[in-house]
């Protein structure tokens, strides 16, 4: 079971894949997001670097998304993300899944593909792809950016979105990932 903290955490995350306030998470709401932010970094629809992001996010439903999906209508519901999470957390197997999932996603908000997250393709994906507030993403970035160094790398972003997932400290800076809630 969650702590209230982690149930607010996981609200919030669907929230973030939800921009459209539609309660269910389908692969168009998903590509949508990858969609805007191929707009915001002025790429063409059928660019390269467009299609990159949309297959990379089109791979992130099949493989992390689609499996939460509990009566398999193609539609994920906040309930069936919350159950999933709650069994990831209990399941090596599962955490696995949440790391690849956190993989997937630093790989499409890195846009140039150096490994590196930098505050503007972080604040980019969040504000543009999922429509935060971009204030809210750069006090978050700014948070997150434990070392000081205007970017995160991979270790650090899995560190984040563990520490996301599964802390119970509400100071824990992991909690910033997805800005506030």
């Amino acid at each position: 079971m969650f702590t209230k903290l982690q149930e607010r955490k996981i609200n919030h995350f669907f929230n973030v894949l939800d921009p459209d306030g539609s309660g269910a998470l389908t692969l168009p709401t998903i590509v949508a997001i990858g969609d805007r932010y191929a707009r915001i970094r002025g790429y063409a629809p059928t660019s390269a670097e467009a299609q990159r992001l949309r297959a990379a996010l089109e791979h992130w439903w099949k493989t992390v998304l689609c499996p939460m999906d509990a009566d398999g209508d193609h539609r994920i519901t906040r309930e069936e993300v919350a159950q999933r999470v709650a069994a990831a957390l209990s399941d090596v197997k599962g955490a696995e899944a949440f790391r690849g999932a956190g993989d997937a996603f630093f790989e499409v908000a890195d846009a140039n593909g150096d490994g590196r997250l930098i505050k503007d393709e972080y604040v980019d994906i969040f504000a543009v792809g999922c429509g935060l507030a971009r204030r809210d993403m750069i006090q978050a970035f700014q948070r997150l950016d434990l070392q000081g160094r205007g970017y995160l790398d991979l270790d650090e972003w899995r560190n984040l979105v563990e520490e996301f997932f599964t802390s119970t400290d509400s100071d824990a800076p992991g909690n910033w990932l997805y800005g506030t809630y």
